[in-house]
């Protein structure tokens, strides 16, 4: 990054605009980035088992706590990225389910 291209190079009014635009890019960016995963099957077959090893289909329960807190932190970092996925490409989430559950 340089001055052109750091919100944090500007100060007052100018910095909170420039801190808007980038939030604004990054959010554009990665919703193309989510969009471009759930395309193919590759990137479907990647999301499941993201979503697989995240454990959000699991309880995360343990008799330990630190072990229990854990695995929650594993499937909360999964529900995030699934709930991206089902608001930025809900018909490719579906598609997803069928090719996960079939093993394709």
């Amino acid at each position: 990054m340089n001055a052109y291209t750091d919100p944090t190079a500007f100060e007052g009014e100018a910095r909170n605009e420039a801190l808007k635009v980038d939030a604004e890019n990054r959010a554009k960016t990665h919703e193309a980035d989510i969009k471009w995963l759930m395309s193919s099957p590759r990137g479907r077959r990647l999301a499941w088992w993201l979503l697989e090893k995240a454990g959000v289909n699991r309880t995360s329960y343990s008799n330990s706590g630190s072990a229990m807190a854990f695995n929650e932190g594993q499937r909360n970092m999964g529900l995030m990225i699934q709930a991206d996925i089902v608001s930025l490409a809900p018909e490719r989430y579906m598609e997803m389910l069928v090719e996960g559950r079939s093993g394709k």
